[in-house]
């Protein structure tokens, strides 16, 4: 294949990225972009790359191939009823056929993981593409605040403090730009320019300061994960970790008992309850448990096997998508439907364990985003967050076979 082809290539990934970080606005110039993306890596994949035979260890695929068959199966074998609706309606998504809809959401994605997991990124390619996401991470924010008419206000910090959250979806869009913190915090380890420190840990900042004013709590201790694995690195002893552990805990003693009442600024207290206390951050307050249990209580023992059908659920339910896949096609079937990015964050961590880079800790960071973030929403269905799942999951099946793209150390640098 020319340069030419690979660059053009490399072009519409960073386009189709670029264009899902501003949803919103692209879905209003052109509602269907992600299918023609989808229709395009296919193509892609199909004449360039299908003969390729460089993966020999493709199990994930195989697993991902499988759970699609069994999805069309259940489609049709499975008969549906709406579990949160009395009179048995199905939910429709404006004109679409809500299993069509829910068949989509997996279909539309796969040429993406063939094409990357084939293709997969040259060194160079990748630093790139880490800063593109990074990048787009602030673009996104200010276009989503624009869009929404947020700067219709005269004082916007005021208005967002204010908020509560509300309005600024935080179980939807928000959890979407872990991504873009992941990235920013791996290139402030990667570069060695102090000013490219600086921009990347400004932009880590401003992403993460965002998370937090939107309540988001699945975001914040997100990135607070994401942010201790990359220290990891740093770390070189048990007696460092356990100071920087003593350290944060002070930290977190002072502030907490400064009795500052900020409230009293025009700070909402819903912001002031989720945030700033351990208690807050893990309460349960919008009684989750309790719907998790009442999602599984719904269905009889036949449906708990095998499922009350794949459109049984869209609209409402618990926001938790092992519970959701559960009720819509069993626990056979979701654990099929899991277990291609369960069989991939065990790899994943199997070889951060073995290599501790900012590479493997990326890779294991993209794969448990999914796992983790499906205890809160659905990843997989969300327009925000699917496309960076799947782009995840391609980027590990593609790092099996390459050792660069895992070996690359904080030492090495483009600047050098």
């Amino acid at each position: 294949m020319t340069k030419w082809n690979k660059n053009l290539e490399f072009i519409l990934i960073l386009v189709y990225l670029l264009l899902v970080s501003v949803h919103f606005w692209a879905t209003v110039q052109f509602y269907f972009y992600k299918e023609i993306f989808g229709l395009i890596f296919f193509l892609i994949y199909f004449f360039s790359y299908r003969f390729n035979d460089s993966f020999r260890n493709r199990k994930e695929l195989f697993y991902l191939v499988l759970f699609t068959i069994y999805l069309f199966i259940a489609s049709i074998a499975i008969p549906c009823r709406n579990i949160y609706a009395k009179d048995n309606t199905i939910d429709l998504i404006g004109n679409t056929n809500p299993t069509l809809y829910v068949i989509r959401n997996l279909v539309i994605y796969i040429p993406l993981v063939l094409f990357i997991s084939y293709r997969g990124f040259s060194k160079k390619e990748f630093i790139i593409l880490l800063n593109l996401i990074s990048i787009s991470g602030v673009i996104s924010i200010v276009s989503f605040l624009y869009f929404y008419q947020f700067f219709t206000s005269s004082n916007l910090i005021l208005l967002l403090l204010g908020s509560g959250g509300n309005f600024l979806q935080y179980n939807s869009y928000v959890p979407y730009l872990a991504f873009p913190f992941a990235a920013s915090i791996y290139l402030i380890l990667y570069y060695n320019k102090l000013s490219l420190k600086i921009i990347f840990s400004s932009i880590a900042i401003f992403l993460f300061s965002y998370s937090f004013i939107t309540t988001s709590r699945q975001s914040i201790i997100f990135c607070i994960i994401v942010s201790l694995l990359f220290l990891s690195i740093r770390i070189k002893s048990y007696t460092s970790l356990i100071k920087l552990a003593m350290l944060l805990c002070l930290f977190y003693l002072v502030i907490t008992n400064l009795n500052i009442d900020i409230s009293q600024f025009g700070v909402s207290n819903k912001l002031l309850n989720k945030t700033t206390s351990i208690n807050g951050l893990i309460k349960d307050d919008n009684g989750r448990i309790d719907v998790l249990i009442d999602g599984i209580t719904r269905l009889s023992f036949p449906e708990v096997v095998f499922g009350a059908g794949v459109s049984s659920v869209i609209n409402s339910g618990p926001h938790n998508d092992f519970v959701r896949w559960t009720q819509r096609i069993g626990i056979f079937g979701a654990f099929l439907a899991f277990l291609p990015f369960l069989t991939a964050l065990h790899g994943s961590y199997k070889t951060m364990r073995l290599s501790t880079t900012i590479n493997s800790i990326f890779i294991f960071v993209v794969v448990f985003f999914t796992i983790y973030t499906s205890f809160f929403g659905y990843p997989r269905e969300d327009a925000y967050q699917a496309p960076f799942v799947w782009f995840g999951f391609a980027l590990w099946l593609y790092s099996k076979n390459d050792s660069e793209m895992l070996r690359t150390s904080a030492l090495n640098s483009l600047s050098n």
